[in-house]
């Protein structure tokens, strides 16, 4: 009888010590399953964070590339042919116009305020004219632009002047100026735009606020939109650093800093 409960007691303390280790294994197995699973998503999130920095690089590349394109265009071929049109107009002996000489005036005029506007589209356009005058003339000849085409109260301060080692990081500023600005013109639904510029620091700081529509900040990374995804890429690509403060109704402030040296 003693045997027998002897035999019992073993056999349940080897039972217990298999349900143990079958517990212990199972642990070890899906705390080592859960890590490999949260290691290979960290990694895939990694690769999709540089997938989608390089594919926003590639844009931002091509995009560039067509404004190029563009801007050339426009000074070889449309910027040319309408020069030769206000040429063959101002040719003509006035005293042959008779009766259609307001219309020849008006049309000459007409030339050339669309070949002045062409010539300022290919300067802003292209990138080795805006490294030739410098950030603050472009930002400059920019907003004179704007305010002669819309109705914007654009309060406009920029001190100092840029010292970057880098030419191509004022035309990566520039393009971010022109982005912000097209999003205020064509989404915040604002008529007035505070723009401060200054490059008296170590660090170059751009804020651009307006008294718009406002929208969430928070939904940015989310969003279909390229404008403000591009800018925010352009600034860590340059080591920089972005706030963006907006809420629904309330406007929005963006601010960068980017180091100069």
């Amino acid at each position: 009888m003693q045997s027998e409960i002897h035999n019992i007691i073993i056999f349940c303390i080897l039972v217990t010590f298999l349900v143990i280790g079958l517990v212990a294994f199972l642990l070890i197995f899906i705390t080592t399953t859960q890590k490999k699973q949260f290691s290979f998503q960290l990694s895939l999130d990694s690769l999709k964070e540089s997938f989608e920095s390089k594919l926003m690089s590639y844009q931002l590349q091509i995009e560039e590339n067509v404004f190029n394109k563009i801007s050339q265009e426009i000074h070889d071929n449309i910027n040319q042919t309408l020069t030769l049109a206000k040429l063959e107009l101002t040719s003509v002996d006035s005293k042959e116009f008779g009766r259609n000489r307001e219309k020849i005036y008006s049309s000459i005029h007409f030339l050339t305020e669309a070949i002045n506007e062409l010539r300022s589209l290919s300067h802003v356009l292209n990138k080795e004219y805006i490294r030739s005058i410098g950030l603050k003339y472009s930002i400059e000849k920019e907003i004179k632009k704007i305010q002669e085409v819309r109705e914007f109260e654009i309060i406009y301060e920029f001190k100092g002047e840029p010292d970057f080692s880098d030419p191509e990081t004022e035309v990566v500023l520039f393009r971010i100026f022109q982005e912000l600005m097209q999003n205020v013109i064509k989404h915040a639904d604002s008529r007035k735009v505070n723009i401060n510029l200054n490059a008296q620091t170590e660090n170059f700081k751009m804020t651009v606020k307006d008294y718009g529509k406002g929208f969430k900040a928070d939904e940015i990374q989310h969003s279909d939109g390229f404008g403000l995804r591009s800018i925010v890429h352009r600034v860590h690509e340059m080591k920089g650093v972005i706030d963006i403060k907006s809420c629904p109704d309330e406007g929005a402030i963006i601010s960068l800093s980017i180091p100069q040296i």
